[in-house]
């Protein structure tokens, strides 16, 4: 679970993908972009957290009744 993200939110790290549920409405965000694994040696939890950050960056753009 992912708290404090739309109505609910969890992360799938098989996919990479992170779910959001918003007013009854669901989406998706899949981070699938390459990363360093220098810099970043965990690469679910790097992929994870990118996802949520759009996500928080999405919902930062949707109409506020959909928040």
């Amino acid at each position: 679970m992912i708290h404090g993200l739309g109505n609910g939110a969890y992360s799938d790290p098989g996919t990479d993908t992170v779910v959001v549920l918003v007013s009854g409405n669901v989406f998706q965000v899949v981070d699938d972009v390459p990363v360093n694994i220098s810099i970043y040696p965990d690469l679910a939890a790097a992929r994870q957290q990118a996802a949520t950050a759009l996500a928080a960056r999405i919902l930062s753009h949707m109409q506020p009744a959909a928040q």
